[in-house]
């Protein structure tokens, strides 16, 4: 195993997108994911520079676009030779805390054929193989298509990075935005479809009173105990009557993630609340899957007080893009050209390719890695899938 300064040296003698992804990894880019917090491993700027400063150098007109404080997409733009054909390449800087991880997060380091690091497997090792792409399809001149590359920030906690670009990017221009592609683990397959989500704060109030005679209040956590149950059996036994599962995608589902409630232990609890995750299918509105969830908990004898449902902070419908779509053929033949296959399929997870597809542009989400090492505690991705991604980027787009 070779880490720190010694890895850094040997990366003098590797490929050069090993050597990006190496770069990327060592740069710590942690969502905060709502949390105040502070100190250098927080927030993509840092990563910005250094993706902005890339981009420059081999050539490529790059913009900033602050979405928060601190918090910038970095934007590159080629014009290519054909104005009917226009591909978004985007992947997202911010990775998850490194805190449980095995090892020093940010200091990469290759054992048997993988790059370990928080971040190289999502989505850094897309991230690095998109700028190689681009480097390459550039260096004879203009590309046959134009190309958008799109480093966005806060994917992993609310999406803003990539919903300020599509709210500020005239994507129905001539032009404009024909295709994209979204860059996530996705273990070598091209996903056309994921699940979209809703998430919100359920609350139930009580009536504080001393632990030593709790019947003279009312125990909030005790009514959030009933709501949780009948959560239960809403995601059991109702969801699978009331949505078909899809094809690629599975069933509905709903899951409770988080629970806070009271004071003190001597205290008896005047408040409670929990956290709701309901996964949703093409098609679905998330404003009415939670409308719905809050009509069948109103309709339950057992809850006979009132409940809370806070405005959702996050809402992401799902995303589907039809197997025939150029860019999936694309996609298709590039893989079968350098893995001998090419794999279409759909993914239980959201990314930031729905709010793309949400505007009319059909959209693919690939890049090297698995989903599975993703915010685990021995992140990797392999390098002979990153190098491959590069082979497969370029030829779907040079194409």
């Amino acid at each position: 195993m070779t880490t720190g300064a010694e890895f850094r040296k040997l990366c003098n003698t590797m490929d050069e997108v090993t050597r990006l992804l190496a770069d990327l990894v060592s740069i710590p880019s942690v969502n905060p994911c709502g949390r105040e917090v502070s100190g250098d491993e927080y927030l993509e700027t840092r990563v910005a520079d250094y993706v902005e400063g890339y981009l420059r150098e081999i050539g490529v007109d790059v913009e900033r676009q602050q979405v928060h404080p601190g918090r910038d997409n970095v934007v590159g733009r080629v014009v290519g030779r054909d104005p009917s054909r226009h591909v978004l390449l985007e992947a997202h800087m911010d990775t998850m805390p490194g805190d449980n991880m095995e090892f020093d997060a940010f200091s990469p380091f290759v054992k048997d054929g993988r790059l370990y690091g928080r971040g190289s497997c999502d989505t850094k090792g897309s991230l690095a193989a998109m700028l190689c792409a681009v480097k390459q399809v550039t260096e004879g001149g203009n590309p046959l298509c134009s190309i958008t590359v799109l480093a966005a920030v806060d994917e992993e906690y609310q999406f803003t990075g990539v919903m300020h670009f599509v709210r500020n990017e005239d994507l129905t221009r001539p032009g404009g935005i024909t295709e994209a592609v979204v860059g996530e683990p996705t273990a070598r397959e091209i996903i056309i479809a994921h699940k979209g989500c809703v998430r919100w704060i359920l609350r139930t109030q009580g009536t504080a009173a001393h632990s030593s005679n709790p019947s003279n209040g009312v125990n909030a956590i005790y009514r959030m105990s009933r709501v949780v149950q009948a959560l239960d059996q809403f995601n059991r036994e109702e969801l699978p009557v009331r949505y078909a599962p899809h094809s690629l995608l599975g069933g509905a589902t709903l899951s409770v993630g988080t629970i806070a409630g009271g004071q003190v232990v001597n205290v008896v609890p005047d408040h409670c609340e929990i956290q709701v995750d309901r996964r949703l299918l093409p098609g679905e509105d998330p404003e009415a899957a939670m409308e719905e969830v809050a009509h069948y908990l109103l309709c339950r004898p057992e809850i006979e007080f009132d409940l809370e449902h806070v405005t959702p902070f996050v809402r992401d419908v799902a995303m589907e893009t039809s197997p025939c779509s150029a860019i999936v053929r694309r996609f298709e033949r590039a893989c079968e050209k350098v893995y001998g296959e090419a794999t279409v399929n759909g993914v239980p997870f959201g990314t930031d390719a729905s709010k793309i597809a949400a505007k009319g542009i059909p959209a693919v989400v690939f890049g090297p890695g698995d989903i599975r090492l993703a915010h685990t505690s021995h992140e990797y991705v392999p390098l002979d899938e990153v190098r491959a991604a590069v082979e497969i980027l370029v030829r779907a787009i040079s194409e």
